[in-house]
C-alpha cells in the first residue's frame, strides 16, 4: 500500500506499515472485573493508611529532569525522559518518594505523615506474568519529621504488616537491614569508601542472582577475591534478634562506628516490633541492600513466600513492597533549611494485583461485583417509564446507587437477567397496582424474596413504615436513624428498629408520650431531657448507640457509620473485624438482660464475633424468688438466651469470677455452646454460690457439719476444668493472647450459618 505524503518530492511515495491496534509495551488495559479487584485492593490499602492517621497529597506525573537525576543509582537509566518542552528538560516520575521530598523542601514542611497512590513510569524490561510493567501504580506511605530513634520506622513496619495481612496474600516475610551496618561491614572487609555504593548495588542482586555471579561482579568493580569472600561471609546471613547479638560479638565489625550504631538501632527496632507483635514475619537479612542512593538508615522489603492454599497458582511475584529511611533527600533540594528526616515504604500494587486476579479467577475471592449499583428500578408492564424515572430520581437524590433500563418498555426478564449478570442485589418493581397505592415492591434478586414498600411512608398507612423497617432488617439491609429532634408516639419506634441510632444532646428526644402527658397520667413533673433525652437513651435504656454533642458532629459521625457498614458489599469475618464484648460484674438484672439481648442481636446482624466475660453473684432475692419483679427478670434472661442460641457469629467465654445459675446461661455458659470457654484460676461455677446453697439447705453456721459441708460444696465449684466442662484454665495476663488464637481458629473454620430473619428491635 502506498500513499503520497504532503511536501514529498513530485512522483515520490512513502511506504506505510499496517497499523497494529495494541497497548504499548509494558502497559495494559483493565476490564470492569479487573478494575473491581483493583478497587478492592486500593480500598484495603487506603483504609490501613488512614488507620494510622496519614493524609494524602498529589504531585505532577512529570518532574524537572534535574529533580530526579542522581537519586536512583544504577537504576537512573530506567527514567523516561521527555522531549524538550519550551526550554524545560522533563522526565516522568520514577517513584513517589523523590517528588514527596521535593514537595517538602519547596513548601518548607518539617513534619508530615502522608500517603500517595499514583502511577509511576520505568523504562524496564516488562514481565507481565510477574506484575512488572513500565506504567504502574505505587502506594506510598511516609513519615517526615525529626523524631526519636526507630519509633516511626517500627510504625512503618507495623503498617506494612497490616496491609499484607489484610490483603490475605498468603505467607510473607519482611526483610530488614540497615545502611550503616552495610557500610560498616564493607569497611571491616576492606572495601574502599568510594566503592561502597557500587558494591551495595551488587549485593542488592543476591535475591535474584547466585553468590558466585555477584562475587564476579564485585571483582569486576575492583575488589580482590579475598575482600569479596569476606563480604560473602556476612551478606549470606539472616535471622532475628539472635543474629544482631551475634554480630555485636564480632570484634572486627564493632570497631567500625557505623556498624556499632546500626546494630544498636536494629536491636531497638526489633524490641519495638516485638511489642507490636510482628517479629514472626521479620527477618534481619544482611543481603538486603536496596540499590537506591537516597537511603541512609533502616531499609526493608516485603517478600511473598507463596500461598499454600493455592498450590496450582502460576503467578510468581516475590517482592511486593520496599522502603527505608532517607534522612538527606529533602536536604538535597533545600540545603539551607536543614534536614527533614523521613522514613517510608511503597507497595507495588501491580504485583499484588497479579496474585489477586489469579485467585479471583480460581474463585478464591468470592463474588466480585463489577457494578456499584445497589438497586435496579424495573417494571413488568408497559407505559411506566415515567414512574421508573420518578423512583430512580428519588433513589439518586437519597444517595443510593440505582439504574433503570433505557428502553421505554423493557422486558421484565431482561431486567432480571441484567441484575444477575452485574450482581445487583435488589430490584424495585414499579407496577400499575403499586402506582395506584403510591408504593413499590422490593425483590431480593438471589433469594427471590419480595416485600412491599411505600414511597411515601406513613402518608396513608400509619404503622406501615414499622413493617417496612422490620422486613428490610430481616433481609440484612442496614438502617441508620439520626434523632435530631423529638421522636414521639409512633415515631419513637423508628430509631429502636434501626441497626444504629444517633441522638443529639439537647434536641434529640425519644419517648411515647411527652412531659404534659406524663403529668396528666401520673401527676409527676419531669422535663423532656430526663424523660427521653440523649443521656437517658445512651446510658440507661440502650435505645440509641451514639451520643452526639451537636448537630454538626452528628453529620460527620453518621458519615463514618455509613462507611463502616460498607452498604454496597456484605463483609465477612476477618482478623481485623470489630469484636463485641459483653461483661457483667454482679447480678444480671432485667435491664442488663434486655440490653444484652439487643447487643447480641446487633453483633449477629453486623457479623461481629462476641466475647463474654462472666463474674456474677446471685442475690438472696434471685435465689429465693427467681421470677422476681413479676417475672420480668426471668423473661428478659430467657429472651437473651433465646437470641444467643441462634446467632451465627463466633462466641468466646471467659469465666473470671463467679458463674451461677440463669445468669451464667445468658452470659454464654457451656450450655449455650460457645466456640471456646475458659476459666481463670479463681473462677467458681455452679447453680449457686456456696453461701446461698447452705442457706437453701437450711444449714446454719452453728451446725457442727457446717464447715465440712461448705468445703465439700466449695470444692465442687472449682472443679470445672477437671471435668473437661471448659476448654482450659488460663492465667489472666494470657487472656488476650489465648482469645486471639481462638478467634483465628474461628475465622479459619467458619460454622455453617443459618439465614437471618430476625429484625432489630430495641424496646
Amino acid at each position: 500500500m502506498a500513499a503520497e505524503q504532503p511536501g514529498a518530492a513530485e512522483g515520490s511515495v512513502i511506504e506505510s506499515t499496517p497499523f497494529v491496534l495494541k497497548c504499548p509495551k509494558g502497559t495494559r488495559d483493565y476490564d470492569p472485573f479487573q478494575m473491581a479487584i483493583r478497587q478492592r485492593v486500593f480500598g484495603i490499602i487506603t483504609t490501613c493508611f488512614k488507620r494510622h492517621g496519614a493524609v494524602t497529597i498529589s504531585t505532577p506525573v512529570f518532574e524537572l529532569k534535574e529533580t530526579l537525576t542522581g537519586k536512583y543509582g544504577e537504576d537512573s537509566k530506567l527514567i523516561y525522559d521527555l522531549a524538550d518542552q519550551g526550554g524545560e528538560l522533563l522526565s516522568l516520575r520514577y517513584d513517589l518518594t523523590v517528588p514527596f521530598a521535593r514537595y517538602l523542601a519547596m513548601n518548607k514542611i518539617k513534619q508530615m505523615k502522608r500517603f500517595h497512590i499514583a502511577q509511576v513510569y520505568r523504562r524496564d524490561n516488562p514481565a507481565m506474568t510477574k506484575g512488572r510493567f513500565r506504567e504502574f501504580y505505587q502506594c506510598d506511605f511516609d513519615i517526615a519529621g525529626d523524631y526519636d530513634l526507630m519509633i516511626p520506622d517500627s510504625e512503618c513496619l507495623k503498617l506494612l504488616h497490616e496491609i499484607l495481612t489484610d490483603l490475605k496474600l498468603g505467607n510473607f516475610v519482611i526483610k530488614v537491614n540497615h545502611r550503616k551496618i552495610l557500610d560498616g561491614l564493607f569497611a571491616a572487609c576492606g572495601v574502599p569508601t568510594d566503592k561502597f555504593r557500587a558494591i551495595c548495588s551488587a549485593v542488592d542482586k543476591l535475591d535474584k542472582t547466585p553468590w558466585e555471579t555477584v562475587r564476579e561482579e564485585m571483582i569486576e568493580k575492583g575488589l580482590t577475591g579475598e575482600v569479596a569472600d569476606a563480604i560473602g561471609g556476612y551478606v549470606q546471613l539472616s535471622g532475628g534478634s539472635d543474629l544482631i547479638e551475634k554480630l555485636q560479638m564480632d570484634a572486627s565489625l564493632m570497631k567500625i562506628k557505623d556498624a556499632e550504631n546500626g546494630l544498636n538501632e536494629m536491636q531497638l527496632l526489633f524490641q519495638y516490633c516485638e511489642i507490636m507483635g510482628i517479629t514472626g514475619q521479620l527477618s534481619f537479612d544482611l543481603s538486603l541492600a536496596r540499590g537506591l542512593d537516597y537511603y541512609t538508615g533502616v531499609i526493608f522489603e516485603a517478600i511473598l513466600k507463596g500461598d499454600s492454599s493455592s498450590p496450582g497458582s502460576t503467578v510468581s511475584v516475590g517482592s511486593v513492597s520496599g522502603g527505608g529511611r532517607y534522612d538527606e533527600l529533602v536536604n538535597m533540594f533545600d540545603p539551607k533549611s536543614g534536614k527533614v528526616p523521613c522514613v517510608g515504604f511503597s507497595v507495588g500494587i501491580e504485583r499484588i494485583f497479579s496474585i489477586m486476579e489469579a485467585r479471583a479467577k480460581e474463585g478464591a475471592l468470592g463474588d466480585i461485583r463489577t457494578s456499584p449499583t445497589v438497586v435496579m428500578v424495573a417494571s413488568a408492564q408497559k407505559e411506566l417509564v415515567k414512574e421508573r424515572m420518578k423512583v430512580s430520581n428519588m433513589l439518586w437524590d437519597a444517595g443510593i446507587p440505582a439504574e433503570m433500563s433505557y428502553k421505554k418498555d423493557p422486558k421484565f426478564l431482561n431486567q432480571i437477567q441484567f441484575c444477575e449478570q452485574h450482581g445487583i442485589p435488589l430490584i424495585v418493581i414499579v407496577g400499575a397496582d403499586e402506582k395506584e397505592k403510591g408504593g413499590v415492591k422490593i425483590r431480593e434478586v438471589n433469594a427471590r424474596r419480595e416485600a412491599e414498600a411505600d414511597i411515601y411512608a406513613d402518608k396513608e398507612h400509619g404503622g406501615r413504615s414499622f413493617r417496612n423497617e422490620a422486613v428490610l432488617s430481616s433481609m440484612g439491609i442496614p438502617q441508620i436513624a439520626v434523632v435530631c429532634g423529638p421522636c414521639t408516639a409512633g415515631g419513637a419506634y423508628i430509631p429502636t428498629m434501626c441497626d444504629e441510632a444517633v441522638i443529639v444532646k439537647g434536641s434529640g428526644l425519644l419517648y411515647l408520650g411527652g412531659p404534659p402527658l406524663v403529668k396528666v397520667a401520673t401527676g409527676e413533673s419531669i422535663n423532656s431531657e430526663e424523660l427521653g433525652g440523649a443521656d437517658v437513651h445512651c446510658s440507661i435504656s440502650g435505645c440509641t448507640d451514639h451520643y452526639a454533642p451537636s448537630e454538626e458532629y452528628t453529620m460527620s459521625l453518621t458519615r463514618s457509620i455509613v462507611e463502616s457498614h460498607n452498604l454496597s458489599e456484605q463483609t465477612t469475618l476477618s482478623r481485623h473485624n470489630t469484636i463485641g464484648v459483653l461483661a457483667n460484674n454482679g447480678l444480671l438484672d432485667t435491664t442488663a438482660a434486655i440490653k444484652g439481648t439487643h447487643f447480641i442481636r446487633l453483633c449477629d446482624i453486623r457479623n461481629i464475633p462476641m466475647i463474654f466475660l462472666q463474674n456474677n453473684t446471685p442475690s438472696d432475692e434471685e435465689f429465693l424468688s427467681p421470677t422476681g419483679n413479676g417475672g420480668t427478670t426471668a423473661k428478659a434472661r430467657g429472651e437473651m438466651m433465646s437470641t444467643l442460641s441462634t446467632v451465627n457469629v463466633p462466641k468466646l467465654t471467659v469465666i473470671m469470677g463467679g458463674s451461677y445459675g440463669p445468669s451464667s446461661f445468658a452470659m454464654c455458659g457451656r450450655a449455650m455452646s460457645p466456640n471456646f470457654l475458659f476459666t481463670w484460676p479463681h473462677a467458681r461455677v455452679g447453680i449457686s454460690s456456696v453461701d446461698h446453697l447452705m442457706k437453701a439447705m437450711k444449714i446454719e453456721k452453728s451446725d457442727e457439719n457446717y464447715e465440712q459441708l461448705k468445703q465439700k460444696y466449695g470444692e465442687q465449684l472449682i472443679s470445672h476444668s477437671s471435668y473437661l466442662v471448659d476448654d482450659g484454665m488460663i492465667l489472666p495476663h494470657k487472656t488476650r493472647e489465648v482469645l486471639s488464637m481462638c478467634l483465628e481458629v474461628c475465622f479459619a473454620y467458619p460454622k455453617v450459618t443459618r439465614s437471618r430473619n430476625n429484625p432489630v428491635i430495641r424496646m
